[in-house]
């Protein structure tokens, strides 16, 4: 005989119910997170297809494309940030964050002395930016980011293009300061005509010591390594991967780019076949070589095509101009001197002489001392 039969019948009841409504709410979930997740995965297609589409790479390209993130930069610790010194004939201002002068004397010291690093070259690739603000800036071989942050200052989006994460970090500490996040892309990679794992090496100063900073780091595949460097001394532990200039441009996809370059001498490798075809897909009205390694033909001879190259240029309806802006005589293109800037007929132009103005490269024990300007 059941001591409570009706409050025993009550209690089923509600475990009953309580079970129920359980499963009901349960399989309402079920039904929603797969909805969610069916939209979830149909947002990620059609943004995969768009990315895909927009940078016309395939699932399985551009592999040797490495992109870093702010967040994914080592970190480091800037001896100082300082604003700049005025840049180009707008004179507009960046925000830089620089190396101990015990790391880089090369550029951090000369910006913490003088404002700026080869002020008149950085003040052209501003004023090119100024009147691009659409254009996309491609700086290859950023180091730390004299170009590229001026060109960012201008409202230009940037990608800078630096083989060595450490150099980027600065970059990027820059770009915090500048609040610019947005518009400015990092690739770890080196550039030159040929897809492949490259090594660092770094050559030796007189007294057999290395530069410390980062920018005379030059990379080569592991045969050109053995024949630098037999006893491998001069080889640091680090790896990079190597993209063309077409890869970058079918990973952005700008419609108009202007691009500086400072390879360490393969400047050479990066252009001599892009600037040869003849459908490009993206309009380039500016580009700048540094110019000092690519015309030494004593330096491991790594511009043999030098020639070929300049027709090149002069074929895709290009002119060469010196860094003070003064044209520049094709036969004086082989003498020393520091970059280039090749001028597109068609771009829309910066201030630029009509007429060459000469200058003189002074040596000190084989390294430049100094640019005097003759006008």
């Amino acid at each position: 005989m059941s001591i409570c039969p009706s409050f025993s019948f009550r209690e089923k009841y509600k475990y009953l119910l309580a079970i129920t409504a359980l499963v009901l709410l349960a399989g309402v979930q079920v039904i929603h997170d797969t909805s969610q997740f069916s939209n979830r995965a149909e947002n990620l297609a059609v943004n995969s297809k768009g990315y895909l589409e927009k940078t016309k790479c395939s699932t399985l390209g551009c592999t040797n494309i490495t992109e870093l993130k702010g967040w994914e930069l080592p970190w480091v610790e800037p001896e100082m940030c300082l604003k700049t010194s005025k840049l180009g004939r707008n004179e507009v201002k960046s925000f830089m964050c620089l190396k101990s002068v015990e790391e880089d004397e090369v550029i951090s010291g000369v910006i913490m002395r003088e404002g700026m690093f080869e002020p008149a070259s950085v003040g052209i690739t501003s004023d090119i930016a100024y009147i691009y603000p659409e254009a996309t800036f491609i700086d290859i071989g950023a180091n730390i980011g004299t170009h590229s942050l001026a060109a960012l200052a201008n409202g230009c989006k940037v990608v800078s293009v630096e083989p060595i994460p450490r150099n980027l970090a600065f970059i990027s500490q820059s770009v915090y300061l500048m609040n610019k996040r947005e518009n400015i892309q990092y690739l770890q990679n080196a550039v030159s005509n040929t897809s492949e794992t490259l090594y660092v090496w770094k050559a030796e100063n007189n007294d057999g010591g290395y530069k410390s900073n980062g920018g005379n780091a030059a990379f080569h595949n592991k045969e050109q390594i053995e024949k630098l460097s037999k006893n491998g001394k001069n080889v640091l532990d680090m790896s990079v991967k190597s993209v063309t200039l077409e890869e970058i441009m079918d990973y952005i996809n700008p419609k108009v780019a202007f691009i500086k370059v400072d390879a360490e001498g393969k400047d050479c490798l990066v252009l001599q076949d892009y600037i040869w075809k003849p459908n490009k897909k993206v309009y380039i009205p500016y580009i700048m070589m540094e110019w000092f390694l690519v015309q030494n033909q004593n330096n491991n001879n790594l511009c043999p095509d030098i020639e070929h190259m300049i027709e090149g240029f002069y074929q895709a309806g290009y002119s060469p101009y010196n860094p003070v802006r003064a044209p520049m005589k094709r036969e004086k293109l082989l003498n020393p001197i520091t970059n280039i800037l090749w001028v597109h007929k068609d771009a829309k132009k910066i201030y630029l002489h009509k007429d060459p103005v000469p200058f003189v490269i002074v040596y000190a024990d084989g390294q430049i001392s100094q640019v005097n300007y003759k006008r």
